[in-house]
């Protein structure tokens, strides 16, 4: 458990870093504020699109999120089964 724990935490910072432009985030805002998002998958055509519903009592962090979401595109991420995920707002 402790090392999917540390792997986890690693992904946040991660996402931190590259997609959130190095904001600090309590690892609980993270998730009441970004992991917890409401949404919908689509799959076709080998490609997975997961859209998220935006939270709109939070604009300025939506926006931020938004930003975040189109540098993760850029990043050419696969399921196991080699399917591209993609993220949509």
């Amino acid at each position: 458990m402790t090392c999917f724990k540390l792997t986890f935490v690693n992904l946040c910072s991660l996402f931190l870093t590259k997609c959130l432009d190095r904001e600090k985030f309590e690892l609980l805002t993270l998730f009441e504020s970004i992991f917890q998002l409401g949404g919908d998958a689509l799959a076709r055509d080998g490609e997975k699109i997961i859209g998220l519903e935006m939270n709109p009592k939070e604009p300025e962090l939506m926006d931020r999120v938004d930003k975040a979401l189109r540098v993760l595109n850029t990043m050419n991420i696969y399921d196991p089964d080699g399917q591209s995920i993609q993220f949509d707002v």
